[in-house]
């Protein structure tokens, strides 16, 4: 009765999530028509001599168009947010945020306590020593193979993953989109450009038909099997997984500045949100939460559900999951161990981040965590969640998720914790149905 009573939570909360998402779009609809993300005209506030009534009214003037900058920011927040929890795409896209990144917080809260004419050179000192981009563009170079990445500031990091969001859905909601169109899993073999190709002298699209990839040699029915090389989509998705290892490089070089580490919140939601885009891109989400659903409530799970999760659970994109999985629930539990005055505010990544989280785990958990042993055994030196997994102590390792559940409930969800409470009692579903 109580697994019900939490599933049923579980169904309730997305649907909320679902009207929130509706409420979402006529927001971002009169966001548009109040031209709210477009750049002002007055981009630039510097210190001049006069009076102070003058320096007041310029950072009055700076106030309101950095709020009205935070307000658009924060419509996009909210819709990515939602996203996440429904693994659904956003619906504002960055090229059509031209707006530059907002200030930093110690400035917008002036927690130094600055004088008018103080806070105006600090404003200009900052937009001296950091790129003054709009967000459109600083998305577009982000997704350049060849060009650095114009990120110095933590809000500028943290905004720029959220701004990616949109790209990261195209490849992340569709699991058979590469299967369908290739034959195989991504990556199915590095595609060359044209101009390479034909600089080495490399075989044409037709020699290409005659190599068998390793799916083919494993299928019954070569004649049957699609032979594509989808060079451009493939090329894209590449351009996505370089996007994210270049935000990380800069993420990481950024850290070592003392002032980038003091906006903990800003640094606890982009590490979490990284780790949520590689579990978006390598794990099929919907999935594993429909058969987690069903082997909750003892419903029966489709044999091809189930098989295609048996057969993901044996690839390196499985590793890669798990892997970022185990991440997320040790960033949540090392921050909640913290003292609630020094630890960073948890926004509602934390909770959509644990529930993707929880059904990776519990599955590979299921499964006997085969992937990517390796990954396992790395992550092992430093997460207390891993040696679960390669025990496959499945119901402890749900209990310690629901317990992380239980310390974000300052942002409601607590049915979700329960929800964790009884999957660590169920047991992935055999190739024959519910095991009992």
């Amino acid at each position: 009765m109580l697994r019900c009573v939490s599933q049923l939570g579980i169904r309730m909360f997305e649907a909320k999530a679902e009207a929130v998402q509706h409420l979402g779009a006529l927001l971002v609809a009169q966001a548009r028509r109040m031209n709210l993300f477009q750049q002002p005209g007055i981009t630039r506030f510097t210190t001049m001599a006069g009076d102070g009534l003058h320096e007041r009214k310029t950072l009055d003037s700076w106030r309101y168009a950095e709020a009205r900058k935070r307000l658009a920011f924060g419509i996009m927040r909210a819709d990515v947010y939602t996203s996440v929890l429904l693994n659904s795409r956003p619906l504002l896209s960055p090229e059509e945020v031209n707006l530059t990144v907002p200030q930093s917080e110690r400035l917008w809260q002036n927690d130094d306590n600055l004088t008018p004419r103080e806070q105006l050179l600090t404003l200009r000192i900052e937009s001296d020593l950091h790129s003054q981009i709009l967000f459109s563009d600083l998305l577009r170079i982000m997704f350049e193979r060849d060009e650095r990445a114009p990120l110095s500031q933590p809000i500028g990091h943290e905004l720029c993953l959220f701004g990616m969001q949109s790209a990261l859905w195209r490849f992340s909601h569709d699991v058979e989109l590469f299967p369908r169109l290739c034959g195989t899993t991504w990556p199915a073999q590095r595609p060359q450009s044209r101009s390479t190709a034909a600089e080495e002298g490399s075989s044409t699209d037709q020699d290409d038909l005659l190599e068998l990839d390793p799916v083919d040699k494993m299928d019954s029915d070569n004649l049957g099997h699609v032979h594509r090389n989808m060079s451009d989509l493939q090329s894209d998705r590449d351009r996505v997984e370089q996007a994210l290892a270049k935000w990380h490089q800069s993420f990481q070089s950024s850290r070592q500045s003392p002032g980038f580490t003091k906006d903990r919140d800003s640094l606890m939601s982009s590490l979490l949100l990284w780790n949520i885009s590689h579990l978006k891109l390598h794990a099929p989400l919907a999935q594993l939460h429909e058969i987690s659903y069903r082997a909750g409530e003892k419903r029966a799970v489709s044999d091809g559900a189930a098989k295609q999760v048996r057969e993901w659970a044996e690839t390196k994109s499985a590793g890669i999951a798990t892997e970022k999985a185990l991440a997320i629930c040790d960033f949540i539990s090392r921050e909640l161990s913290r003292a609630i005055d020094a630890r960073a505010y948890f926004n509602f990544l934390a909770f959509g981040g644990l529930h993707h989280a929880t059904v990776v785990l519990w599955t590979m958990s299921e499964l006997g965590g085969q992937a990517e042993c390796s990954v396992l055994a790395k992550a092992r030196m430093c997460s207390g969640f891993a040696s679960k997994i390669e025990n496959g102590d499945t119901c402890s390792l749900l209990m310690e998720c629901s317990n992380l559940f239980k310390g974000l409930s300052s942002i409601g969800g607590g049915s979700f914790g329960t929800a964790a409470e009884h999957l660590s009692k169920s047991q992935f579903p055999t190739e024959y149905g519910i095991r009992r």
